[in-house]
């Protein structure tokens, strides 16, 4: 198992324009190049979201405090 973490930017920055995942698409900065007039920004991200399961909603369980 692996995990990516890319600092710096958000979800829907990134993967919005995903629609296997939970993100805006009018929030995707760096898409695919469907919606930036056909420029692919991000081609490697997106090729590891199809390739691999996209976790967009990861949470974590923690032990309750106090």
């Amino acid at each position: 198992m692996f995990v990516i973490v890319r600092e710096n930017r958000t979800y829907d920055q990134m993967l919005g324009d995903v629609t296997a995942g939970n993100g805006d698409a009018s929030l995707a900065v760096f898409g695919d190049g469907s919606a930036a007039g056909g420029i692919p920004i991000s081609p490697n991200v997106h090729a590891l979201v199809t390739r691999f399961p996209l976790l967009d909603n990861f949470y974590e369980p923690q032990p309750p405090v106090g």
